[in-house]
C-alpha cells in the first residue's frame, strides 16, 4: 500500500519542482533595469486631436507628437527589484512605485502601484535576456486602448 501512494507523491514533488523552476528562471529575467525604447497606444487619443488641425498641418503635428515622445521616453525606465517592488520612471510625469509579481503561467506582470486600489496587468509579449516587451488594456475616458512598451537592457 505505501508503495502505491509513493509513486504519486513523487509525481506531484517532481512537478512542483519543475513549476518552480520556470517560475524562478522568468522572475529572474525580468528582475533589473528596463529602458524604454518605444510606446504605442492603439487607439491613439492623440490622431483624434489632429483631426482638428488644418490639413496642411497634420503632418508636422505627429512629427512634432512623435519626436516629443521619443525624447520623453529617452531617460525612462521601469526597475523590477528581487524583492517584489518596482520603480517606473517616464521623464516629465510623477514616478510610479509599487509591488510587481509574476502569474502562474509567467505571461503577466501583475503591477500594484503604490496608493491604487486596483492591480494592472501587462502581458509579457516577448521576454529575452536584453529585451521586454509588454501590454496593458487601459480604459478611459476614450474608451479601451492597449499600450505597448518595449524595453531593453
Amino acid at each position: 500500500m505505501k508503495k502505491n501512494l509513493l509513486l504519486p507523491l513523487l509525481s506531484l514533488l517532481l512537478l512542483w519542482g519543475c513549476a518552480t523552476q520556470k517560475h524562478n528562471k522568468a522572475e529572474k529575467m525580468v528582475v533589473g533595469r528596463w529602458n524604454i525604447q518605444a510606446m504605442e497606444i492603439n487607439p491613439n487619443p492623440i490622431e483624434k486631436l489632429f483631426f482638428l488641425l488644418p490639413e496642411e498641418n497634420r503632418e508636422q503635428a505627429r512629427k512634432d507628437y512623435d519626436e516629443k515622445l521619443k525624447n520623453r521616453l529617452q531617460n525612462s525606465y521601469c526597475e523590477y527589484n528581487k524583492d517584489g517592488t518596482y520603480h517606473l520612471s517616464i521623464q516629465d510625469t510623477n514616478d510610479e512605485t509599487g509591488t510587481w509579481r509574476l502569474d502562474n503561467d509567467h505571461k503577466t506582470i501583475i503591477l500594484m502601484p503604490e496608493g491604487a486600489t486596483e492591480e494592472r496587468n501587462e502581458t509579457i509579449m516577448t521576454l529575452q535576456k536584453d529585451s521586454l516587451v509588454t501590454q496593458q488594456v487601459a480604459v478611459g475616458g476614450q474608451g479601451e486602448m492597449v499600450i505597448t512598451l518595449k524595453f531593453s537592457r
